[in-house]
């Protein structure tokens, strides 16, 4: 798969912001199989993977175990787009990873955020 969910700009808001759901099963952000043990891969890293696209002042590409800003984390962030971004949210999926048994894929949160 490869699309794209556009949100439309409310009047007076400038950022999209996403989460992880809070729900606990299944895994709220689980995206293809993490080979290397990192929580969250890297830019790189993610190329070669199933990934969210979503673009932020420091990263485009969102993989692995965990939704955050900083490869390695463990705990989930809310991440915020880059100030006059699109409010896009992209999914690229691998063929390889669909058929896993043990990945869920995403359930995010969306809100967005309020201009200067």
């Amino acid at each position: 798969m490869n699309y794209n969910n556009c949100f439309r700009q409310e009047e007076g808001f400038c950022r999209l912001q996403i989460s992880e759901a809070t729900a606990m099963t299944p895994d709220p952000f689980l995206l293809s199989d993490d080979t290397d043990d990192d929580v969250t891969e890297t830019v790189h890293e993610c190329a070669e993977l199933s990934y969210v696209a979503f673009t932020t002042p420091t990263n485009t590409m969102f993989c692995g175990e965990t939704l955050s800003s900083k490869a390695g984390d463990m705990v989930p962030g809310a991440l915020t787009s880059a100030p006059g971004d699109s409010f896009l949210v992209g999914l690229r999926t691998l063929t390889a990873d669909l058929g896993e048994d043990m990945l869920t894929g995403f359930n995010l949160n969306y809100k967005q955020v309020a201009c200067p």
